[in-house]
């Protein structure tokens, strides 16, 4: 008697590496993140926040430094921090500006405020600027259930929740910088013997070129 074995499809969930926007070199390098405040300024703990945000993504240290201390406009700052700090690669924040809240009623509230900074990407070992941008976004919050809600109380809700939110936005603006995983599933085609199924789970540990052998 001859019999066939149909081949079994059998499916993996791996991440797949996506290169960064902006591609600079900042593997094995000491990065520093610098928020820099205005003196004085109402959004100070803001920017703090924002560049809080930008270290946690870089697993890197942020300094908080006053506009007084600090000048980017002027050539050789970035270049002095880097030898006082120790950091051959340095991500600033700096110029951030809120605007007003927005209240706006549908079936429920959104609260929008326009936000915007400049954030750049200096290699002091190559005095080289990757990135220099002026990054623009909003931050909506929906408030459901809200028939009997006022604006007022709206936007004091969604004030209250600033500084976490800046965090995150620094958190996605460091996005660019670094490569991002996603999930994927892949099918891995396997006909019913034990040399194949040790194939499947060769390739399950990601053992590649086992389990084509």
């Amino acid at each position: 008697a001859v019999t066939s074995c149909a081949p079994i499809p059998m499916y993996l969930n791996l991440e797949s590496k996506n290169l960064p926007e902006v591609s600079i070199p900042i593997e094995g390098r000491e990065i520093g993140v610098i928020s820099v405040v205005e003196a004085n300024g109402k959004d100070s703990a803001l920017v703090a926040e924002l560049g809080m945000g930008i270290a946690e993504k870089l697993e890197s240290d942020v300094y908080v430094v006053s506009s007084e201390y600090m000048d980017l406009s002027e050539p050789g700052t970035l270049d002095l921090y880097a030898i006082q700090t120790q950091k051959d690669f340095l991500i600033t924040v700096d110029s951030l500006y809120a605007g007003n809240y927005n209240v706006k009623r549908d079936n429920f509230i959104t609260v929008k405020l326009p936000v915007s900074f400049k954030m750049k990407a200096y290699d002091a070992r190559n005095i080289e600027t990757y990135f220099d941008k002026l990054v623009v976004d909003t931050l909506s919050w929906t408030i459901f259930g809200s028939e009997n809600v006022s604006d007022s109380y709206a936007v004091s809700q969604a004030n209250s929740l600033l500084k976490e939110v800046m965090r995150e936005v620094g958190n996605q603006a460091a996005s660019v910088l670094v490569p991002t995983w996603s999930q994927e599933e892949r099918m891995i085609v396997c006909f019913q013997s034990s040399d194949w199924e040790t194939a499947y789970y060769l390739a399950y540990d990601f053992k590649w070129e086992q389990a084509m052998d």
